[in-house]
């Protein structure tokens, strides 16, 4: 399972991945992939005899079982901003060691406690000294969710179960609710817009509709301005006026763009979304 191929793993009753029961199962890669609403964990490294799902961390990570119970990173902040998503924490496991440490995002922290990962933010890397420590720290360009994880994986793909789940603050990202919107003629449909990834300060963010197979004018009335959200506020709305006509015509589209955030907020995703007309004809 390799970073960015675009698999989904989600809602599984139990695990998104189950990796092995013994020590026999090794060098499983899990990276940069989709796993979300599991019931359970993101990923389980079998279920370990320390009467918990959860393989908890050991000193200088000398434990055997699979993927060697590889020990997982400890996130100690999130922080969101119009750079994107900054990581600080740290890792103990096998001394003299190079980890590729993959950050991943999601809407909510698994209630289980250590977490999954929707949405693959990047990777960095951590050496870990003589003791087995090192610290992780990465800024990552995209916002998405609220919360963030990580696993850490060894120079030969042992890939650890995720770490607990960490609230993301900051200014935070601005994106659409959804990437489809429904509207009827002679209506207006309201256009959600919402924060992820904190809700820190005012900031604010443009928006403007922009002809499809609907044209302004004849099928909808042109929209565009700023929206502005103040300090802990999450969510707006704006909306976009669809016109009646007495035209046999089959269902149109137009798109609506978010634009130029300022306050210190970044672009969520998706910035792009489309309007679908149902004729009422």
């Amino acid at each position: 399972m390799s970073p960015g191929a675009g698999n989904v793993i989600a809602y599984s009753s139990r695990y998104g991945v189950l990796v092995g029961s013994d020590a026999t199962t090794a060098n499983v890669s899990v990276r940069g992939i989709s796993i979300h609403d599991s019931g359970q964990f993101g990923i389980n490294l079998a279920d370990c005899t320390c009467g918990a799902d959860i393989t908890p961390n050991d000193p200088g990570d000398s434990d055997t079982g699979p993927n060697g119970f590889q020990n997982f990173p400890v996130i100690a902040s999130a922080t969101s901003s119009a750079r994107g998503t900054s990581i600080t924490g740290s890792i103990n496991s096998t001394p003299n060691t190079r980890f590729a440490i993959d950050v991943y995002a999601s809407d909510e922290a698994n209630p289980q406690g250590n977490g999954e990962g929707a949405v693959f933010l990047g990777m960095t890397t951590a050496f870990t000294d003589a003791g087995g420590d090192a610290e992780v720290v990465g800024t990552f360009p995209m916002v998405a969710g609220n919360v963030v994880s990580a696993t850490a994986v060894d120079p030969t793909g042992n890939t650890s179960e995720f770490s607990e789940s960490v609230d993301v603050a900051g200014a935070g990202g601005v994106q659409f609710g959804d990437s489809v919107f429904d509207a009827h003629e002679g209506a207006a449909v309201t256009i959600h817009v919402v924060r992820v990834g904190g809700t820190d300060g005012a900031v604010s963010v443009g928006y403007a509709t922009a002809n499809g197979s609907a044209k302004a004018g004849a099928d909808s009335t042109a929209r565009s301005g700023t929206l502005a959200f103040a300090d802990g506020q999450s969510s707006r709305t704006f909306t976009v006026p669809i016109l009646n006509d007495t035209r046999r015509e089959p269902a149109e589209t137009l798109t609506v763009r978010l634009s130029s955030p300022a306050g210190g907020a970044a672009m969520g995703t998706p910035t792009l979304a489309s309007v679908q007309i149902s004729a009422s004809d």
